[in-house]
């Protein structure tokens, strides 16, 4: 056995030398753009890369809780780029339009690029802008997942069209040896460079209003309705990435920090960071987010790869209170209280047995999906340590989420468990409550609506 994965860790080996040296053409959509990081400070000047074939106009907006125009940036731009793309460096393009952030306030941003004409075609850029001053607030964008999930070029963390059928083979072996060892045997490294437009991007069509329902999403369209929650409430917050998380970047002073809809690929320095946090005093947690920390990554010059498609169950444990398993996968529920008492669920008339987060914004199929509990879902597991109180369960026939807390006198962190739960944020006002009493016991600055 070791002499096999010997001969095929060579013939992988040998492949990756060959693909670190080949770019490919791929087809280009009239329309594209993207940047070569996620998130810029406030003031500072925002070079993206556009590829247009026809004139295009490119207007900012800021997701608040409305669609915020912040105006105009240019008209009648035509510019071609390279359709040579590389496996581990992305494009190549050149001759960035600057985009000036002076005056602008954190937040999650997007320039849209539309067709002069008004109707041939459209496309998104996404931004992070971030704060360099403290924050009460710190909102971590799950950036890595939004990578994992980008296939444009032929290749994400689930999707390659760019091997062929012996490649993919030997691929395959690997990550079966991964999965039979829970991450003993590590996967290939899937390398997802940023230097490319996000394939997922046209969530983003005809998104007008947090609130409106709309097609289920675990990535920006989905991360958009905390932003739009902190702003009507007035809320002392910023925006960073994962890789500003792990570089410690932006919320040293913060007092919450929460992880947004679907934080799923960590490194092991993030883990590390936060665990640190959770030692100090006057720092909480809040996972708003489910299938937390399931895979490991590591960061390079051009991007990110994963390196492992599972994490330490007991590490992460540990660390959020739960763990991800496939049990439930897709199904949606509301969650049922087990501990009613508990502070967090003060003014809500919530009672033994009651169901809450029942109201979503999502659909599927046509469908409004059936409560904040789903999509993917973490659940406890035996700790050899201090086990987490567990304050409510989904009600989901299978695979429920749980939602847990570890706290003592001095912070918390709390662990929805579920990545459909942002769902239910804008259109449940039991959910509501349940985050401006978080806030409030944090101490962060909150108009009550």
């Amino acid at each position: 056995m070791s002499g096999f994965i010997c001969i095929v860790s060579l013939l992988l080996g040998l492949q990756f030398l060959w693909l670190r040296k080949t770019t490919r053409r791929v087809r280009l959509q009239p329309l594209l753009g993207y940047t070569l990081v996620e998130s810029f400070f406030i003031g500072d000047t925002v070079p993206i890369f556009v590829h247009a074939e026809f004139a295009c106009t490119g207007t900012l907006y800021r997701l608040s809780n409305e669609l915020e125009s912040i105006g105009v940036q240019f008209e009648n731009y035509a510019n071609l780029q390279s359709n040579q793309f590389h496996p581990t460096r992305g494009f190549d393009w050149k001759n960035p339009i600057s985009i000036s952030t002076d005056g602008l306030k954190s937040g999650y941003y997007y320039l849209k690029l539309s067709a002069s004409d008004g109707v041939s075609s459209t496309t998104y850029i996404p931004f992070i802008l971030k704060r360099r001053e403290p924050s009460e607030i710190t909102i971590v964008a799950s950036t890595n997942t939004w990578h994992a999930y980008n296939h444009f070029g032929g290749k994400s963390n689930y999707i390659d069209r760019r091997w062929g059928a012996l490649e993919r083979a030997i691929e395959f072996i690997f990550y079966v040896a991964n999965y039979i060892t829970r991450g003993l045997i590590p996967s290939w490294p899937v390398y997802l460079p940023t230097a490319r437009p996000y394939s997922w991007i046209g969530e983003l069509d005809h998104q007008t209003h947090p609130e409106n329902p709309t097609e289920f999403s675990h990535l920006l369209r989905s991360e958009w309705n905390l932003a739009a929650f902190m702003d009507a409430r007035g809320c002392d917050y910023t925006v960073i990435s994962d890789r500003d998380f792990q570089n410690n970047s932006g919320y040293a002073s913060s007092k919450l920090i929460i992880f947004n809809t679907h934080s799923e690929y960590w490194s092991n320095e993030m883990l590390a960071r936060l665990e640190t946090l959770q030692q100090t005093k006057g720092i909480n947690i809040f996972f708003a987010s489910g299938n937390n920390a399931f895979r490991m990554v590591e960061y390079y010059d051009h991007g990110v790869s994963v390196t492992n498609q599972f994490s330490d169950i007991p590490t992460v444990t540990r660390l959020t209170g739960a763990y991800y398993t496939k049990a439930g996968y897709l199904g949606f529920a509301p969650y049922r209280i087990e501990a009613p008492d508990h502070w967090m669920f003060e003014n809500t008339n919530l009672r033994p047995g009651d169901l809450f987060g029942t109201k979503s914004m999502w659909t599927m199929g046509g469908a409004v999906v059936g409560g904040a509990s789903g999509y993917e879902t973490d659940k406890i597991f035996p700790c050899a340590l201090s086990c987490p109180k567990v304050l409510a369960v989904g009600s989901n026939p299978s695979g429920p989420a749980y939602w847990v807390i570890q706290e003592t006198s001095e912070r918390f962190t709390i662990n929805v468990g579920s990545v459909g739960f942002m769902g239910s944020l804008p259109v449940d006002p039991v959910i509501q409550r349940i985050l401006t009493t978080i806030l409030l016991r944090a101490e962060c600055s909150v108009k009550l609506l």
